[in-house]
């Protein structure tokens, strides 16, 4: 073959102290294949210091196979290149490349690894709807185009985007990766769009199948039978991939050092597994709205500058905010959002620059997670051994404060009253057993719940009442049957302690009462106490009249003539009946409080 008609120039470049040979005239053969010209000349000057520039475009749109390697190395191509609709079966590599126009591969399935390394693209490239089905490499890479489209791409195996460059917008929307992406020390200077992305996700999307059908229905009818097969999962696409090992199953995304200097947008993703957001730097808005996060997420020493969406994201695991920063213009917006498993900010400095309304905090075992105790194993944090690390306790407490004091800035007491409640019960859970500190807060969850529920304050009021009339009746032999109004204290003690609204305590005081009655009745055929019912109400009633000094003194016909010890316990029980009065007047002036 002749070679010398398909070479334009030859020319020294001193730029480069190297001879240019320039490429083309492939229009003027029709029935050639410009790419296996293009390996001939590389090949004849493989040994030579020459620089190959291909100045002509190459467009493939036939929807055939491509069966041997794609390989270029340092070379120029001057004019567009697109290769569509086309199944390369073997390994595909672009290394230290400079495409000065448009490249196109869209619709293409990549068998084998495929690899644009350490290249630049001018203008804009076009991935959309490409099938990766092996590892796929595009490091070092610069995107100087105005719109780079990844969009509806399916990755099967590892995708690496380490050290690129992006120069302009970026779109991943509706992407597929099965297993880990890394965008190690990425810089983003453009939009960046990651809108329903699947992480690690094996669900076909029936929409994004009837597009791909559509499509290859107007190539050939082969490359449909081998795309349905990709989509169904088979192995009809994908040579030797039935063989899964399930200890290679690790699905997941990699940005720690990566700099967004533009919009990045995550809308509606879904991440199978942790994702590495380490010192990430977003400088411009990112938004993670209607994300769900299925496994422990931490956000380590990550940094916002402009406005963070959360809302309506859901994190279905743990999730960790720490050591995270913001600037004076920040703002962190987690309206709606749910955390099935708590939430961790007590480290990152969002002071007032956080929005938490409506959001959704759930608990479960938390205090025994060991993604929480150890801060996910962070590496940098195990170096520091001498650092005091704040217990799980502390760290979910100056959560809640955050919240309660963010929820107090907004006037919303009534959702600043959960925290700090919240607040509290992490803290009688951090407090040692028999501490005077824990039995303050025991004595102030078990009356009141915190200051926020009235019907506890009435019941404790009563009981602590009831307590001390039935152990003065006790003390003057006045008890026909202790079993009975043991079982009344062990019952009523139940309902204050576990009972989690007015509604269900009241159901249950009255369905604890009818078994007590029944039972002293039936089994027992008389009354717990040794008076009738109407001497019984009077003589409780004036028990809980705690200005009433000798309430037992006053009637002439009075059974009861108490003794020192039962005067003793009446002082006693006043001081609890007092304390009932007080914490259900301050559960009734919940939302009056400041």
């Amino acid at each position: 073959m002749d070679l010398e008609k398909y070479i334009k120039k030859k020319e020294y470049n001193p730029d480069i102290d190297k001879t240019e040979i320039w490429i083309g005239n492939f229009s003027d053969t029709p029935t050639i294949n410009p790419i296996i010209i293009i390996l001939e000349i590389i090949s004849h000057f493989q040994n030579q210091d020459y620089k190959i520039i291909v100045d002509d475009y190459l467009e493939y749109n036939n929807g055939k196979y491509w069966q041997k390697p794609l390989i270029f190395k340092d070379i120029t191509f001057n004019e567009s290149v697109k290769f569509n609709y086309i199944s390369f079966k073997d390994c595909v590599g672009f290394e230290k490349c400079i495409f000065k126009k448009e490249v196109s591969f869209s619709k293409c399935a990549f068998n084998e690894r495929v690899g644009f390394i350490n290249c630049i693209f001018k203008e804009r490239t076009n991935f959309r709807g490409a099938f990766f089905c092996s590892k796929s490499d595009f490091s070092d890479t610069v995107f100087e185009g105005v719109k780079n489209n990844f969009s509806f791409i399916h990755s099967f195996e590892d995708f690496y985007c380490e050290n690129i460059n992006l120069k302009s917008s970026i779109d991943f929307s509706h992407a597929n990766f099965k297993k880990i992406v890394w965008f190690e020390r990425a810089i983003f200077e453009g939009e960046a769009n990651f809108s329903n992305v699947e992480f690690g996700s094996h669900k076909k999307n029936d929409l994004e199948y009837d597009e791909y059908t559509y499509m290859l229905e107007k190539c050939i009818e082969e490359s449909v039978v081998k795309l349905k097969g990709l989509l169904e999962n088979t192995p009809k696409f994908i040579e030797n991939k039935n063989d899964r090992n399930e200890e290679n199953s690790f699905f997941s995304i990699t940005f720690n050092d990566a700099v967004f200097e533009e919009n990045a947008i995550f809308r509606e993703s879904v991440f199978e597994n942790m994702t590495n957001f380490t010192n990430t730097k977003f400088e411009k808005l990112v938004d993670f709205h209607l994300v769900k996060f299925y496994k422990a997420q931490q956000f380590y020493s990550t940094i916002f500058l402009d406005k963070a969406i959360f809302s309506n994201t859901v994190f279905h695991e743990e999730a960790q905010f720490l050591y995270c920063r913001t600037d004076s213009n920040s703002y962190i917006g987690f309206e709606s959002a749910v955390f099935k498993r708590s939430l961790d900010i007590s480290r990152s400095n969002f002071n007032d620059k956080v929005n938490f309304w409506n959001i959704e905090l759930e608990e479960g075992d938390i205090f025994t997670s060991s993604k929480y105790l150890d801060d996910f194993e962070n590496p940098e944090e195990e170096s520091k051994s001498t650092k005091n690390i704040p217990t799980i306790y502390k760290k979910m407490r100056e959560t809640y404060r955050i919240i309660k004091s963010y929820f107090y800035s907004q006037n919303n007491r009534i959702e600043a009253l959960e925290f700090s409640k919240k607040e509290m019960l992490v803290y009688e859970k951090e407090l040692k057993p028999f501490s005077l500190d824990k039995f303050i807060l025991l004595a102030n969850k078990f009356s009141n719940n915190y200051g926020t529920d009235w019907g506890k304050g009435l019941l404790f009021t009563m009981l602590s009442g009831f307590i001390t009339y039935s152990i003065i009746l006790l003390i003057e032999g006045k008890v026909n049957n202790l079993l009975s109004v043991l079982l009344i204290y062990v019952s009523f003690f139940v309902i204050i302690n576990k009972a989690r609204s007015i509604n269900e305590m009241l159901s249950k005081v009255f369905f604890v009462f009818l078994c007590c009655l029944y039972v002293t009745i039936l089994c027992f055929c008389s009354f717990p106490f040794a008076i009738n019912w109407d001497s019984f109400i009077q003589q409780y009633l004036n028990t809980l009249n705690i200005i009433d000094l000798k309430p037992f003194e006053k009637d002439e016909n009075n059974i009861l003539k108490l003794s020192g010890l039962s005067y003793l316990f009446l002082f006693i029980g006043r001081i609890f009946i007092g304390y009932g009065y007080y914490q259900t007047i301050q559960a009734f002036r919940k939302y009056g409080k400041s």
